[in-house]
């Protein structure tokens, strides 16, 4: 376009200033390729201004987020901390915290994947800015996150495992305190109505078995009262901080020390009365018998004496009166002997009964004894002193004395039966000791004339001459000697076989109480059987612990058996082999009994504890397996709602766990199979333990198989769902890009111009733009129909939704953006119709700028006269 010249002294290339075509060429082409630069270097600094706000904008949401996670995660640390110093002691705050905790690992579970996120974004940060000053702390923040993030978990799955546990021990607590305690008291109202001890041994053994049915009853009640105090020590064992924590504990520590004092009183009380009525027992007996003997004897004895003839002249029936008076005596003094033994069994009893009573009624039955006895002693002593002076003359004392003598003379050594040849069997003793007896009343028929040649000898000694006193002294002394010798070893043989009898009677009891006992200790012992079934097995072990405790209850008898075989071997042969033999077959029965109880219960002890860590292991994977099931079922109950990023994560999550459960599952299945293998096969025993233990096994892993393909269908359904809804959102993430890249194009467009070509160039550009925005416009209509179809085909799903809505946004932004493109072009084309007039205008201004140079050169010189002077002024303007 030319432009013509205005003042003819302007340069070849310009008129008055203004440029010519090639000029403005230049001038334009130089315009351009600063704009180009100025572009180029504005797009560069924008898309670094881009990466930088994106990046800055990545590292506040990672800040805000892991400030927002550490005052989260703070809360439910704290929380956590608080749970852990506290062991509830109230059902109903162990549910309270079992629910909290059970919301806690939920918000874990939920969190998981913002916490995945936020892992991922530092992870992202540290790869793309490794040299950043920042990256240290972002790894010491990562590692922070994963530790806190592992921690809280752990502490929380712990704390759940905790609560249970501690609401196990509270159930059990509670069970068994409401049992015992009720059952305890009507104990301690049965104890009240026991009465005193009797002091009649029929008497006597009933109450013994009511002590011993009471005392079984503890021990059948003895493994509750043992899960009770373990559940108890248990709860105490954690202690609390808050005083209704504290108030708690004191409940619990109060009803363990009235309910433990009432079993220990109880069962203290049962077994000192279970002692006092043995040592009743036998000294009832024996006190009783020897009662009973000693009036029978007593009455005997008076009937003999009234019985007695009047004195005779008669020195045979004299000498039968003294041999019949002296065997009533030393009978008498033998009762007198019994009776002193009385005395002392009375003693005992009345130590043993607390009652006045019947201590009254004992000193009286014994005085019952002790005045006939008195009586009998006082006639007896009369009549021998009749008899003394009847007997007076020197030629019956010569004859008596003679008689006497021989009489003794042909009586048997009891040295020939020596002590060490007493057999051990009580018939055998009770033999010797009747032929000692029996002897003993030979000597005892001959006592009223050794005493009366005693005394008679006593009174010749005076009327005698001193050789023949001397002589007569020396013969008495000999008779006494030999007599009370003789007296003396009888007495001394006869107190030997009574107390080897005493032993022998004592082993016989202990043997006789032992044998039938240890039989079914045995047939008991045969009868406990280990079993895979947890009530057969809990039954099995409470009989071998009970039966442990009668075992350990009888030790006491059976020391005393030990006891009275030693004390019998040591004063009999005769038969000591076989004495030996037995004791000490009935011992190793007791340690081969105690033995395989103490394996068995062992053995029973350890079965349980892995059939209970199988069990509870069982029922941990079946919690997580029901959480996971649940989880699915939500999932499928949600429908096309559940289809989103987020359920896909939490699938994924649920995943994880279930993969870091196979472990347990499989250690589940080799304890099933370990437990099936070492449990010992006994003969007739059920296997139905066994088979349901490797069925549990089998139908846990089962189903953790089934939830395992289960939710991994589901994560494969769901991915691919989400795999067009993600295509979809690529794409429209794209056209978002190239819209924003439009967007940026259309801002970054420079002032319009103010000459023709400019504006053009620039109509030129905006068109262009508005093509390309028009195209993008049709595909995201496309983009849109596509949602909407996968909408009407899948349901309404929270992640198509938001693409709908963001396809909606994106496509009222590129209006927007079409709207200000065809506002730019307006304002172009209407700058370009401006330009078009200017340029009109200039050249019409030259035309009449070079009309008025002519006019003006064409005017001659200015006159001299003012007539001509104002004619050429009013021609000039």
């Amino acid at each position: 376009m030319g432009v013509p010249q205005i003042n003819g002294s302007a340069g070849p290339s310009s008129l008055n200033g203004i440029h010519t075509c090639k000029d403005l060429t230049e001038l334009q082409v130089t315009i351009s390729d600063v704009n180009a630069r100025y572009d180029a270097l504005g797009s560069e600094l924008k898309e670094r201004l881009s990466r930088q706000q994106a990046s800055l904008e990545l590292r506040q949401k990672a800040r805000q987020s892991i400030e927002v996670l550490r005052s989260w995660l703070s809360d439910r640390e704290q929380s956590l901390k608080q749970g852990q110093t506290t062991s509830p002691s109230k059902p109903e705050v162990v549910r309270a915290q079992t629910q909290q905790n059970k919301v806690l690992l939920s918000e874990l579970a939920e969190h998981s994947g913002k916490v995945e996120e936020l892992k991922s974004t530092l992870r992202k940060l540290i790869a793309d800015n490794p040299d950043s000053p920042e990256a240290d702390a972002w790894r010491q923040q990562l590692q922070e996150i994963d530790s806190r993030w592992q921690t809280a978990n752990q502490t929380a799955a712990q704390r759940q495992a905790e609560l249970e546990t501690c609401a196990d021990r509270l159930g059990s607590f509670a069970s068994a305190a409401n049992q015992l305690g009720p059952w305890l008291r009507e104990k301690e109202l049965m104890m009240s109505v026991l009465g005193p001890l009797s002091i009649d041994s029929n008497m006597l053994n009933t109450q013994k078995q009511q002590v011993q049915f009471m005392l079984r009853e503890f021990d059948t009640r003895r493994p509750q009262f043992d899960q009770f105090t373990q559940s108890a020590e248990g709860i105490l064992s954690q202690t609390g901080d808050s005083a209704q924590d504290a108030k708690d504990l004191e409940e619990v520590r109060t009803e363990l020390g009235s309910i433990s004092q009432q079993w220990e009183d109880l069962t203290g009380r049962l077994t000192q009365r279970s002692s006092h009525i043995d040592q009743a027992q036998g000294t009832s007996e024996r006190y009783q018998s020897l009662l009973k003997e000693l009036s029978s004897s007593i009455a005997s004895l008076s009937e003999r004496l009234d019985a007695q003839a009047s004195l005779s002249a008669q020195p045979e029936a004299l000498k039968r009166r003294l041999q019949e008076t002296g065997e009533i005596r030393s009978e008498l003094e033998r009762r007198r002997t019994e009776l002193v033994e009385a005395e002392r069994l009375c003693r005992e009893l009345s130590a043993i009964v607390a009652e006045p009573y019947l201590k009254e009624e004992l000193s009286k039955r014994l005085e019952n004894i002790n005045g006939p006895l008195r009586s009998l002693e006082e006639r007896a002593a009369d009549g021998l002193t009749q008899l003394q002076a009847a007997l007076s003359s020197t030629q019956q004392f010569q004859q008596m004395f003679e008689e006497l003598r021989s009489w003794m003379d042909r009586q048997s050594d009891p040295k020939e039966s020596p002590s060490d040849s007493l057999p051990c069997r009580p018939e055998a003793i009770r033999s010797l000791l009747a032929h000692t007896e029996e002897l003993q009343r030979r000597i005892a028929s001959q006592r009223g004339s050794y005493e009366l040649i005693q005394a008679e000898g006593v009174s010749l000694l005076a009327t005698l001459p001193s050789d023949e006193r001397s002589a007569l002294q020396s013969r008495l002394a000999s008779l006494r000697q030999d007599w009370e010798g003789l007296n003396h070893r009888i007495m001394e043989r006869e107190t030997r076989l009574k107390s080897t009898l005493s032993k022998a009677e004592t082993y016989q009891q202990h043997r006789a109480e032992l044998t039938p006992w240890l039989a079914e200790c045995e047939e008991k012992d045969g009868e406990i059987r280990p079993s895979l079934d947890p009530s057969v097995l809990d039954e099995s072990l409470q009989k071998a612990r009970a039966l442990s405790l009668d075992l350990e209850r009888r030790q006491a008898l059976l020391e005393a058996f030990n006891t009275a075989a030693d004390q019998l071997l040591e004063q009999c042969c005769i038969g000591e082999e076989e004495l030996r033999d037995e004791k000490a077959q009935l011992n190793r029965r007791v340690d081969r009994l105690s033995e395989g109880l103490l394996n068995r219960t062992s053995q029973l002890e350890e079965l349980s504890s892995r059939l209970k860590e199988f069990e509870e292991g069982r029922q941990a994977v079946e919690r997580r397996l029901e959480a996971a099931t649940h989880q699915i079922e939500v999932q499928e109950a949600l429908g096309p709602q559940a289809c989103s990023a987020k359920s896909l994560e939490r699938l994924r999550s649920q995943q994880e766990s279930l993969m870091s459960l196979q472990p347990q599952v499989v250690y589940l299945r080799d304890l099933a199979q370990g437990l099936v293998q070492d449990a010992p096969q006994t003969p007739g025993g059920s296997t139905e333990g066994a088979q349901r233990l490797q069925e549990q096994a089998k139908e846990t892993e089962k189903e953790y198989d089934k939830v395992t393909d289960k939710i991994e269908q589901c994560c494969s359904s769901l991915e691919s769902r989400l795999q067009g809804v993600g295509e979809v959102q690529a794409h429209v993430r794209d056209v978002f890009s190239r819209l924003a890249d439009l967007d940026d194009e259309l801002d970054s467009l420079s002032p319009v111009g103010r000459d023709a070509d400019c504006l053009a160039s620039q109509a030129d550009a905006v068109k262009s733009f508005l093509s390309r925005l028009s195209n993008l416009r049709t595909e995201l209509d496309g983009h849109a129909t596509e949602c909407t179809s996968m909408l009407r085909r899948e349901g309404s799903s929270p992640d198509l939704l938001a693409l709908r809505r963001e396809t909606e946004a994106l496509s009222r932004q590129a209006g927007k953006l079409s709207e200000r493109g065809q506002a730019r072009l307006v304002q172009i084309e209407d700058a370009a119709d401006r330009v078009q007039d200017f340029y009109r205008l200039v050249a019409e201004l030259q035309g009449m700028l070079g009309r008025a140079e002519e006019g003006l050169n064409s005017q001659g010189a200015v006159g001299t006269e003012v007539e001509m002077i104002k004619q050429q002024l009013l021609e000039f303007k």
